[in-house]
């Protein structure tokens, strides 16, 4: 359900970019855009409104903000949680403990998820220069 929200939006998007905001109108008789015709209006009225407008200045502010991007790709937390357990747990039984050991699990993963690594033979987390704030804030909790 997420995937297809995610790309409803995504395509409500370049519906805009590609004809509302061009003043232009999608050819109805297309296989793509037949079913969109009883709601075209409406939702050119809707982006056009002034709410509308507001929350897509409102979204592009808070896309701005974004400091931490992860680096996991689309499969998410989903895909590299199993695989951080893995490797953690082959670095435990080589007998080496990492200082990120102890952390919580969801601040560890998301450290991971946000481009940190460690460093086998200090056996210390490495903070990227953006998660260096965030990195120190988490070995001192």
């Amino acid at each position: 359900m997420q995937k297809m929200a995610k790309q409803f939006q995504a395509w409500k998007n370049k519906l805009y970019k590609t004809f509302v905001a061009h003043d232009r109108t999608p050819d109805f008789t297309n296989k793509a855009y037949v079913k969109l015709r009883s709601f075209w209006d409406e939702f050119v009225e809707f982006k056009n409104s002034n709410e509308g407008q507001a929350r897509m200045i409102n979204n592009q502010e808070n896309t701005k903000q974004k400091q931490y991007h992860h680096h996991m790709g689309s499969g998410g937390y989903r895909t590299a949680i199993p695989k951080w357990q893995k490797l953690e747990q082959e670095i435990l039984d080589s007998g080496i403990e990492l200082e990120s050991l102890h952390w919580p699990e969801r601040a560890k993963y998301w450290f991971f998820g946000h481009g940190g690594t460690m460093d086998l033979e200090t056996e210390k987390v490495v903070y990227n220069e953006k998660l260096q704030r965030v990195g120190q804030r988490l070995a001192y909790a």
